[in-house]
């Protein structure tokens, strides 16, 4: 409330889901929580994201071939910047 012009987001130390969303409930002007080892060494762990954190119907990947499939082609876009 002291900075209302500023967006706070947790950088690390975010290891699942449900931490995450601890996160969120703790503090509600949270904006984001960034999430980056836990995810890379278990992305099919992140497939249900948008679904329980934010209640949204997005599209669940099918399975683990697909997630990394994504991954792949985003870490591809990433390297041509």
């Amino acid at each position: 409330n002291d900075y209302p012009q500023l967006t706070f987001s947790l950088n690390g130390g975010v290891e699942s889901i449900s931490q995450a969303q601890d996160e969120f409930d703790q503090c509600p002007n949270l904006k984001g929580v960034m999430i980056g080892r836990s995810w890379a060494a278990d992305p099919w762990s992140f497939a249900m994201t948008d679904q329980l954190l934010y209640g949204t119907d997005g599209t669940v990947a099918k399975n683990r071939l697909e997630i990394l499939e994504a991954y792949c082609k985003h870490a591809d876009r990433e390297e041509e910047l």
